[in-house]
């Protein structure tokens, strides 16, 4: 059922994409890089000032996220994977590109595994993650040059709260409510209005590896 939600939202955002062209020029200001790659030209003072049309494009935009989130080694053992949504606050220019920063929370649920259960009479395991942070896309675009997409790599940290529900309580499994801190690295490609990346999460014992989509609107634009 999970796959078919996320197949699902798959299907809507390439719908959306279909029907958005505004969108696509005010995407490209968030990586307005694209055309200054294109032509091979260095971002300098002197770049700027001969095109100001194009260095001078920015704004702040929204960007709603979905997604599977794969837990690994040791949080593999007790549960599988679930769903994750969220949205993220951007902030474009080429002021500062190839950085384009951002902040983002995410709530996220990953069902126990079935083994697990079994072994240890569960009849259910869920764990509730609530996260928040930030972070950066760095564009390779310049260095890794694509006719159909646009590359970046990914670099955040979060705050983690992490909330167990376990059917019957079984404190004996050590398997508390706990918050901490995390860091993340990836790597994305936009297609069109919207994004496909992978994001390896560094967490202790909540390690794992999330695959998403997400879109962009614009909130505002200098």
């Amino acid at each position: 059922m999970k796959i078919l939600i996320f197949i699902f939202l798959l299907l809507a955002v390439n719908a959306l994409a279909v029907n958005a062209p505004a969108q696509t020029s005010l995407r490209n200001s968030l990586y307005g890089a694209e055309e200054h790659s294109r032509d091979s030209l260095p971002v300098t003072r002197k770049s700027v000032s001969t095109a100001p049309g194009l260095f001078k494009a920015g704004g702040i935009f929204i960007a709603p996220f979905a997604g599977l989130d794969y837990p690994v080694k040791e949080y593999a053992g007790n549960s599988k994977y679930g769903i994750a949504l969220g949205a993220k606050l951007e902030y474009g220019s080429l002021k500062i590109y190839p950085f384009v920063p951002y902040i983002f929370f995410q709530t996220q649920t990953n069902p126990g595994n079935d083994t697990y259960k079994t072994v240890n009479l569960l009849n259910s395991l869920d764990t509730k993650i609530l996260s928040a942070g930030g972070g950066t896309y760095i564009l390779i675009n310049k260095y890794l040059k694509m006719n159909f997409t646009m590359p970046f790599l990914i670099a955040e940290f979060r705050y983690m709260m992490v909330t167990r529900a376990i059917s019957p309580v079984s404190p004996q499994l050590g398997l508390t409510d706990e918050s901490l801190f995390a860091a993340g690295a990836g790597l994305g490609f936009t297609l069109y209005i919207f994004d496909i990346s992978g994001t390896y999460n560094a967490a202790k014992n909540y390690s794992s590896v999330t695959v998403k989509i997400q879109f962009h609107f614009p909130l505002m634009k200098f």
